[in-house]
């Protein structure tokens, strides 16, 4: 396999500043694009925004028009999409509440085998028996937690609502396991109140990377998705308050910072150059080069390949940096 176009391994390479891993400083690949705008060093003042905010959000627009995410087919947003309006606003409400610490295709697996089974309603949860719910929502994460506080709301929701939910982002709050992201996107897509951002941990994470938010009057980066949100709602036009959460989802990964605080953005991570990549790692660093070793790269690709970003993402709390199509980006 020919390695063509590919940057020396060096541009890879991470290095700690700080207390943390930063990308070191190297002349810019021709294929990488930086926002010719300079970060102001000093402390932005409450409620403004960002330089450059709107060719970014336009970037990251491209970058999602180019490959679909899982949350734009299996999100919270399309539960219950054939349902009655009613019993829709249940479904996403109970979308909602399983889809905190699970992925989108687990959280409407579950989902599915609910409403197949009749049991998407209030009236259906509060009579099934809660080891058949813990059966059907597995393997969601903490699911017996869920199972428990689903017969509790839809008890709720009987008792109070009808079998209707909350109309309200204050009662919804007060429903067992439901937290500040859920009570947004169950506003917004169950009552099509938009009263606040939805800030997931992909919004939460990606918001801190692009320098958006930080806490009030610091350069620090705000602590959680509730600060997030707040801190983002001061400057950010209300009209993008609802598309601004499936904006930013995983599939913007690529979206990173240089040490000299630039923003780049990468446009699309294309799988055989991260497969080029993960070659280029092993042949340098572990001297597999003989030609056996490209045709296990290429059976093992899907899981090296993921491990690899997931190792940066998570680990060195930075998103590692990929080949950047030109073509696909020409706002910044």
């Amino acid at each position: 396999m020919q390695l063509c176009g590919l940057p020396d391994i060096e541009e890879f390479a991470y290095k700690r500043a700080n207390g943390s891993f930063r990308l070191r400083k190297s002349t810019p690949a021709s294929d990488v694009l930086p926002v010719e705008t300079e970060v102001p060093s000093s402390i932005r003042p409450i409620g403004e925004p960002p330089p450059n905010w709107e060719k970014v959000l336009e970037g990251i627009r491209k970058i999602r028009s180019a490959e679909d995410a899982p949350v734009d087919t299996m999100g919270c947003e399309k539960a219950g999409n054939s349902l009655p309006p009613k019993e829709r606003r249940f479904a996403v409400l109970v979308s909602s509440l399983l889809s905190s610490q699970t992925k989108d295709n687990v959280t409407h697996g579950a989902i599915q085998r609910l409403l197949q089974n009749g049991l998407l309603t209030a009236d259906a949860i509060d009579k099934a028996d809660e080891a058949t719910i813990k059966t059907l929502i597995y393997p969601v994460g903490f699911y017996t937690r869920k199972a428990t506080n689903l017969k509790k709301i839809a008890k709720i929701c009987l008792m109070k609502y009808d079998g209707d939910i909350p109309s309200s982002l204050e009662e919804l709050l007060l429903l067992p396991g439901i937290g500040p992201k859920m009570a947004h996107l169950v506003m917004n897509v169950g009552w099509n109140n938009v009263q606040g951002i939805c800030v997931d941990t992909h919004v939460h994470r990606i918001c801190n990377r692009l320098g958006w938010v930080s806490r009030p009057g610091t350069k620090q980066k705000t602590s959680s998705p509730e600060e997030t949100r707040k801190v983002l709602q001061l400057w950010l036009p209300k009209e993008e308050w609802d598309p601004i959460n499936p904006l930013l989802c995983e599939r913007v990964l690529p979206i990173c910072l240089q040490p000299d605080l630039k923003p780049i953005i990468q446009v699309k991570k294309v799988w055989y150059e991260k497969e080029a990549l993960i070659s280029l790692i092993l042949i340098r660093y572990f001297g597999f080069s003989s030609p056996p070793c490209f045709v296990g790269i290429a059976i093992l690709k899907g899981w090296l390949t993921d491990l690899f970003f997931f190792f940066f993402e998570h680990l060195f709390c930075v998103f590692p940096p990929c080949i950047v199509d030109r073509q696909t980006l020409d706002v910044i």
